[in-house]
């Protein structure tokens, strides 16, 4: 054999030990990160949250929303994590993933809005400045549009209880005590007028109620909203005031019922008239405007007994009321 070809030999022979090196050492090394034409790491893109979207603006207090976050990743999702949160704090999440639901809380205050905040975080293998291998994650975040949370009975029974609370009394200017009241409907004016006959008549008075029924309804004219919602209320108190004469000192107890009407306008619930019929035009044949007789039957209502009323202010006393969830059509109550 010729030098020449011991040479080649030998050669092929220190190429095919290398290989052997390398391939026992594979099962050892630590992961490394694909690298680039010119031997540096490629960067690998960071996942974008495109959107956050609701299916619906406005939503009742326990009742649920779907949340879902669409993002962009050229990765592909396998390795994302979500992590959602509310500002403020509250409520309750179900579920997990780009698509969740949360249900609004029935204790927190209202009205009041809500933005939710979808943390996205993708892990990946680096190299550091040293040339060392590391582990490396991108994080971004995207938030949701606000969603208004309302509770239609609290909002409404603590605008109808500080108002039967503020009427006599004289440290709250009339205008003040009707600061719920929405200047879309006439029922202020009225109010307003009624408030400064009775406190010249009167210097004071004391005043507990009960709320006897409650109702929501789109059955009234112009009470139905852009999504089908009842955007119309009506609250009835058993009421007893107990008035002070200015003329001679003297006292007067009245009894009656009192009826607050409300409507749903930007983005809150709003009084928008007052009523009160002394008990004796209380036994006729309507109660605050709605026929006396559709209120009495239950085939006209859906009706189921709650819970104890919780007391919203002023010296109201506290018991159970009825519960009507429809009222029949054809039932005249303007706004």
């Amino acid at each position: 054999m010729s030098l020449s070809r011991r040479r080649v030999g030998a050669a092929a022979a220190i190429v095919t030990a290398a290989i052997v090196v390398a391939r026992c050492g594979e099962g050892r090394s630590a992961p490394t990160a694909p690298s680039g034409p010119s031997g540096s790491t490629p960067s690998n893109r960071s996942p974008v949250v495109s959107t956050v979207t609701l299916d619906r603006t406005h939503l009742e207090a326990g009742r649920e929303v779907e949340i879902v976050a669409t993002v962009e990743n050229a990765e592909g999702p396998d390795q994302l994590r979500m992590t959602w949160t509310v500002e403020p704090a509250a409520g309750t999440w179900l579920g997990n993933g780009l698509r969740v639901r949360w249900r609004a809380p029935t204790d927190a205050p209202v009205p009041a809005t809500y933005t939710f905040i979808v943390t996205v975080v993708e892990p990946y293998v680096g190299v550091d400045a040293t040339g060392r291998t590391v582990g490396l994650e991108h994080r971004v975040t995207g938030s949701s549009p606000p969603l208004w949370v309302n509770d239609w009975r609290r909002e409404m029974m603590g605008h109808s209880e500080a108002f039967m609370a503020e009427y006599f009394n004289a440290s709250v200017s009339a205008d003040a005590s009707l600061r719920n009241f929405t200047d879309s409907c006439a029922g202020k004016r009225a109010a307003l007028a009624e408030i400064v006959e009775q406190r010249r008549k009167y210097t004071g008075a004391d005043v507990t109620y009960t709320l006897d029924m409650f109702l929501r309804s789109i059955e009234w004219p112009n009470c139905t909203g852009p999504t089908g919602s009842a955007t119309c209320a009506l609250l009835i108190y058993k009421v007893e005031w107990l008035l002070t004469r200015r003329a001679d000192g003297g006292e007067e107890r009245v009894q009656g019922t009192e009826s607050l009407r409300g409507v749903y306008e930007r983005d809150r619930w709003w009084l928008c008239q007052s009523q009160f019929s002394p008990a004796a035009s209380a036994r006729t044949s309507t109660i605050g405007g709605v026929p006396a007789a559709l209120l009495q039957s239950p085939a006209s209502y859906a009706l189921k007994h709650t819970s104890p009323v919780m007391q919203a202010g002023g010296s109201g006393v506290v018991g159970h009321d009825p519960v009507f969830v429809s009222a029949q059509a054809g039932v005249t109550f303007r706004f």
